[in-house]
């Protein structure tokens, strides 16, 4: 079944279900060879068949022959899919977990460069940095802020 056909069928069975069968219905070919198919006419000067009469002569069959070639066309999707997929979602999660913990820390540390200053030298000492170095470390901290955290 070729690309036209499926977007036929699918209109088809569109139009059928909603009740759309008394709207209008055209078909035309733009300049790619692409097959359009709509309730309205084209704009500009694109020629559009109307294929009312068509459309509301065919008759949907839901039988399940019919629902097997449409699995065919439209394949369910696959354990090892669905597999693959929750496994994508935990990964994306787990990723915006961290992101938010790590911009959770960025913005608390912003808050205490915000006051006085003293860190602890590897020997565990206070010592006390200057103001401009506090200015600079807090401007390269909202910076990251801005860039990772939104």
């Amino acid at each position: 079944m070729n690309r036209n056909s499926i977007c036929l069928l699918l209109g088809l069975a569109v139009a059928a279900h909603t009740g759309a069968a008394l709207a209008e219905v055209y078909r035309w070919v733009d300049k790619d060879g692409r097959v359009h198919f709509s309730d309205r006419k084209p704009g500009g000067a694109t020629a559009a068949d109307d294929i009312t009469e068509q459309v509301s002569k065919t008759n949907i069959d839901s039988s399940t022959e019919q629902t097997k070639k449409l699995g065919e066309v439209f394949p369910q999707e696959t354990e090892a899919e669905r597999a693959l997929q929750q496994q994508q979602d935990r990964a994306r999660r787990d990723q915006q977990q961290q992101r938010a913990a790590a911009c959770q820390r960025a913005h608390d540390l912003l808050k205490k460069l915000r006051g006085p200053v003293y860190l602890l030298d590897s020997g565990g000492q206070p010592y006390e940095i200057s103001e401009s170095e506090r200015q600079r470390r807090e401007d390269k901290l909202q910076a990251q802020i801005k860039q990772h955290c939104g």
